[in-house]
């Protein structure tokens, strides 16, 4: 079109064109002669025949636009990029701050609803996964994750090198790593794409870590890549990786979640007066899928009390066998049908939970007067689990125990346990008003910063107390870095340091801080940490020495300590100590250690792994400190307030 309005030019200067007694100016030849050129009559002064060839031209150019040839071809450019775009295929420029989600299943919507703010619309959010992109978006809508748009889907292979490059990794500001639904490889088709994503961000230069989520979908094979360090320290200068499990997720946020959650449970120990008086807790666990392997194995962790008494979790499952088998070799709950804890006993029973039996066993721990129950209904068939939840023997209702039912669906789960809780029987009794929906899949991606906040202060007490290189770490970050360049504080700086299965280590030992608290009858609030917390405190000072910001730190942590035994006044802390120890005791025995006089870390031996009154001092003393330490680690670092309770402990020998 253009050429042809250019030839008018020269046609202008070489003729002159007329229609009627009107001469006409080339944009008007133009127009008419592609509408219709039987309308122009033309007279060559010069005698140019090349005249009647550009005429010719442009009444082809013409008919070729009205003829749709132009409208069709630019209509085909149209909705070719549309269907790439449609189908994922359309890659694009991306604006910095974007987050990334490689792999696509049923708790995906509810990652991009925790990224995503309601009613907000940053980061923009980019998914990459071998799912259609048209399923994709249609579980974005199911989840109602959908509706407030700028959210990329790219259809393709998440470990391709040339698919993650494309994601612009220099600009992202977070990433999350989940598994594929239809995928019978997912947990190891997840490892192949976070190596290939270290490969990828290994030449950041930037000087930032990437924060990435690692899901896993088995919980076994979660807890074992826990144990060692998958990812060298020269990785996560780029990548900090922090591996996750939507089972362990739930089970956790069911008894060791910090106040600020949208959403609490009742504790396991939840009347601080009966524990008082040594009644134990009772955790009785219908269906031992995942889910319940979860639940089983974050009570085993947590459950650890200072009154004495044991804790008791109970399994009912009719089929248990080969569930069992490989739950006790996986975790080694047991030995020759012998259990392998100081205070925690598993008792399983393979039955089915509406058998005669099983009902009588439900009832009679409903008013067992030497356990505080909790029932938990968690059955992989959501169906099943609500079924089961219904029709529990009315001796559960009457008890007023929480009752845990398993549901995944995204919505109006609060709406459903509401109507639960307030309907009545014929005798106007409300025997479901203590049911408490879990398994979400839009509710449980929630990352507890209080917890990883505390962890990271436990990890910094240990290397500052217990390990003689901590000084010389210090000096050297600070000889070799720039001021700008200097963690914030001393725990920033020796949890970036420490390898990734001591990192879990200490969230492990902050994990049952709640249930722990809340069974002595503390309460715990969220505030503010106060402003002289955490800055003078763990700020790494460049003009001074190592030596002395240690030593300034172990003073106030011994001040910390003095506090802590004025703050738990009345409360036996050599009680807690025992309990802080058996919690210790139990992570490793979870973890497939031993018992042996001399510690043998390669074959996973150790000494200490007895009963607290056969420890030695300095073994004791490590117990006491993260006791005595945690009112003040809680308030002034991870902004919880904690009111002391009112009850005095008995104990059980």
């Amino acid at each position: 079109l253009l050429g042809g309005w250019s030839g008018i030019a020269w046609l202008y200067g070489n003729a002159e064109i007329v229609l009627g007694e009107e001469a006409l100016t080339p944009f008007w030849l133009t127009l008419l002669t592609m509408l219709n050129p039987s309308q122009i009559s033309v007279s060559a002064y010069s005698g140019e025949a090349s005249l009647f060839v550009l005429l010719a031209l442009l009444a082809f150019l013409g008919l070729a636009l009205l003829g749709g040839l132009f409208i069709s071809s630019f209509v085909g450019v149209r909705d070719e990029r549309a269907r790439l775009a449609r189908e994922g295929k359309k890659r694009y420029h991306l604006r910095d701050g974007h987050a990334v989600i490689l792999g696509w299943n049923k708790t995906a919507p509810g990652i991009v609803k925790h990224l995503r703010p309601e009613g907000g619309s940053e980061p923009m959010i980019v998914i990459l996964s071998s799912a259609e992109a048209e399923d994709v978006r249609l579980d974005l809508a199911k989840a109602n994750a959908y509706k407030c748009g700028n959210i990329v889907v790219y259809h393709g292979n998440r470990a391709d090198m040339d698919e993650l490059e494309c994601l612009e990794f220099e600009k992202v500001s977070r990433v999350c790593i989940v598994g594929e639904e239809d995928s019978s490889s997912s947990d190891s088709g997840t490892l192949q794409t976070v190596v290939n994503l270290l490969r990828t961000t290994k030449d950041i230069a930037d000087g930032r870590s990437i924060p990435c989520s690692l899901h896993i979908d088995d919980p076994y094979t979660c807890a074992l890549l826990r144990k060692v360090d998958f990812f060298d320290r020269d990785e996560r200068e780029h990548v900090d990786i922090r591996l996750c499990n939507f089972y362990e997720g739930w089970a956790k946020r069911l008894w060791s979640s910090f106040p600020g959650c949208a959403k609490e449970f009742p504790a396991l120990a939840r009347d601080p007066e009966r524990c008082a008086k040594g009644d134990g807790v009772h955790l009785l666990i219908a269906g031992f899928g995942r889910m319940g392997q979860a639940l089983a194995i974050e009570a085993a962790r947590i459950c650890h009390y200072a009154n004495g008494a044991k804790t008791k979790i109970t399994v009912i499952d009719k089929d248990l066998g080969d569930l069992k088998e490989s739950f006790v070799s996986r975790f080694f709950v047991e030995r020759q049908g012998e259990g392998r804890f100081h205070d925690v006993e598993f008792v399983f029973v393979e039955s089915c939970v509406e058998s005669e039996a099983s009902r009588r066993l439900l009832a009679d721990a409903a008013f067992d007067p030497r356990y505080v129950p909790t029932f938990a209904i968690c059955f992989s068939a959501m169906d099943a689990s609500l079924t089961a939840a219904l029709s529990l023997p009315l001796e559960v209702g009457l008890s007023g125990a929480p009752v845990l039912v398993r549901q995944q669906g995204h919505s109006g789960l609060e709406a459903l346990a509401k109507r639960l809780s307030e309907s009545e029987n014929t005798e106007r009794m409300r025997l479901w008003r203590n049911f408490r929906f879990f398994g979400g899949l839009d509710e449980r991606l929630h990352d507890d910063e209080t917890e990883e906040k505390l962890a990271m202060m436990l990890n910094a007490v240990y290397r500052i107390i217990e390990d003689n290189s901590s000084e010389a770490d210090l000096d050297a970050h600070i000889r070799s870095s720039g001021a700008g360049s200097l963690f914030t504080g001393l725990d920033e700086l020796f949890w970036n340091s420490q390898e990734a299965k001591f990192r879990w280590s200490s969230r492990y030992q902050a994990r049952p801080f709640p249930e722990r608290l809340r069974s002595l009858g503390f309460t715990l609030k969220k505030c503010e940490a106060p402003a002289s917390g955490r800055k003078p405190f763990f700020q790494i000072v460049p003009d001074v020495s190592a030596a002395e910001q240690i030593q300034r730190v172990k003073e106030a942590l011994a001040a910390a300590e003095q506090n802590g035994l004025l703050f738990l006044d009345g409360v036996n802390v050599e009680r807690l100590s025992e309990a802080e120890h058996d919690r210790w005791w139990a992570e490793r025995v979870l973890a497939g250690w031993e018992y042996a006089e001399q510690t043998d870390k390669k074959r996973l031996k150790h000494c200490d792994m007895v009963k607290y009154a056969d420890l030695d001092e300095a073994a004791k003393q490590k117990d006491r400190r993260s006791i005595l330490l945690a009112p003040w680690l809680l308030r002034e670092f991870a902004g919880v307030e904690i009111k002391p309770g009112s009850v005095e402990i008995e104990t059980k020998k």
